[in-house]
């Protein structure tokens, strides 16, 4: 997935839509599916005993819900489509080798319960609708909202923090809604560094060679 020259246009809205389409639906559909096989036997725990201790309010409920947003406006920051294709290449990286992990790496991470009243027991119902408590490392959560990050700070890279501020706040949530272990959380946003570094090589333009008379 080479660039060229061309690809140092601004993508067309249609263009940043498919980019959207072309990462997400298919790893969803991949995900809802595996959600309704059969545990694999004896996961592995990843969660420690103290974890079960963090505070879990309300709150975060709307933080874990508000990546959807985070996630998939962010195709529609990156300024070129060279950009644009760097971002979709460490999207199907990140689904590929998360979805994999799932099954070479079985773990669970139980879903806990949270303070809340009957709004937050509804997106919290919501968002478990396709999912599973051994889809669970990484967390897809964290790796979609890190790479979000990365394409955010691309655009406005003067306001690096606020962008992974926003990652790990979802970060924060995956663990504060009962939803992940920390372990997951790391691993998604580790996984989500080494793909967007990966999609960066793959992606650079060739270098042109030197003029010479």
């Amino acid at each position: 997935m080479r660039v060229t020259n061309l690809d140092e246009r601004p993508p067309s809205l249609g263009l940043r839509l498919l980019a959207i389409v072309a990462i997400y639906l298919p790893w969803k559909l991949v995900y809802a599916a595996m959600s309704r096989l059969p545990e694999p036997a004896a996961p592995l725990e990843l969660r420690f005993a103290w974890e079960r201790e963090i505070p879990r309010p309300g709150h975060a409920m709307w933080v874990y819900a508000a990546a959807v947003v985070f996630v998939l406006t962010a195709p529609l920051a990156l300024r070129t489509v060279a950009e644009l294709k760097r971002f979709v290449l460490a999207g199907w990286l990140i689904a590929l080798t998360g979805l994999s992990t799932f099954w070479l790496l079985p773990t669970k991470a139980a879903f806990l319960p949270i303070d809340g009243d009957g709004l937050v027991f509804a997106i919290r119902d919501t968002m478990r609708i396709f999912d599973a408590e051994w889809l669970a490392f990484p967390s897809f959560h964290s790796a979609w909202s890190m790479l979000a990050a990365f394409a955010f700070r691309k655009r406005w890279p003067s306001l690096c923090w606020v962008w992974f501020g926003c990652a790990a706040a979802i970060g924060a949530s995956c663990i504060m809604t009962g939803s992940h272990a920390l372990a997951d959380v790391f691993a998604g946003f580790l996984l989500a560094a080494l793909a967007w570094r990966i999609a960066a090589v793959e992606t650079a333009a060739p270098r042109q060679a030197a003029f010479k008379p």
